[in-house]
């Protein structure tokens, strides 16, 4: 990988540019849903034809959708520790980016926010690639603005050329409205078009405007599956304080197993 040397790499510097590119903690929410999502579950997903040729091909977008309670953000959460394991146990030329799209703060964020954030988690992983950061940063904490959408993309794609594979995650981007959504997914299909290295996937309920746009991507629907189901009713049962005999147990685990329907 080649790094970008042309400016003076700072760590003081680059912390600071890293604060004040985006205040979204997405490493937190990880770390919530991490602490949530039932151990082995998921892995029908991981397994599926689909998402191995996604991770191991770069190319077209992988689009999951889901209807609501179908366990989405879940199976995104298991989807990026995935990701990290293989980021991890790769040269430093691989990378990843997760956005949690969520409906109550997501239309007080604009789109170039969100590849700030974007930035942000590539150039934490590896602060030799923040030259595009700090010319951004450079500029406007002088003129004490936020830099444009388009700036952004530039500053984003130029980071992402510096990679061999970069995996983007976008979990309920039905969450965002229609405008913002409608260019958000024009901007991701150019990154994945003008740069080699992503590779883009997204969540979202099947809502027309995104079927259509990924109407001629890959698609793997998220769905609970009885397995799933199977495992997250188990382990609330182990968890329940009030005294519940062996044979009464399993009844409540087979009825609320059989009845979830997918959710």
């Amino acid at each position: 990988m080649k790094f970008l040397s042309e400016r003076n790499i700072d760590a003081d510097r680059i912390k600071q540019a890293l604060r004040w590119i985006s205040t979204i903690n997405s490493q937190a929410q990880q770390a919530h849903l991490r602490s949530l999502k039932a151990k082995g579950t998921g892995q029908w997903f991981l397994d599926a034809h689909e998402f191995k040729q996604w991770v191991e091909k770069s190319g077209q977008p992988l689009f999951c959708p889901g209807i609501p309670g179908a366990g989405k953000t879940m199976m995104v959460s298991g989807v990026v520790d995935h990701l990290e394991t293989l980021v991890s146990a790769s040269e430093t030329d691989f990378n990843l980016a997760c956005i949690y799209c969520d409906y109550k703060t997501g239309n007080l964020r604009s789109n170039a926010e969100i590849l700030g954030e974007m930035v942000r988690q590539l150039v934490q992983r590896n602060d030799q690639l923040a030259g595009p950061l700090l010319l951004l940063y450079d500029d406007h904490m002088e003129r004490k603005t936020y830099p444009t959408l388009e700036e952004l993309c530039g500053a984003l794609k130029s980071t992402l050329s510096y990679h061999t594979v970069v995996y983007l995650v976008i979990d309920a981007l039905d969450e965002i409205s229609q405008n913002k959504r409608r260019t958000l997914m024009d901007t991701l299909f150019r990154l994945q078009t003008e740069t080699s290295s992503v590779r883009l996937i997204v969540t979202s309920r099947p809502l027309p405007d995104v079927v259509a746009k990924f109407k001629d991507a890959p698609t793997l629907e998220i769905h609970a599956s009885q397995e799933d189901v199977d495992t997250v009713v188990s382990t609330g049962l182990e968890g329940f304080r009030a005294p519940m005999n062996a044979e009464y147990r399993e009844k409540v685990r087979q009825c609320i197993t059989k009845t979830a329907s997918g959710l």
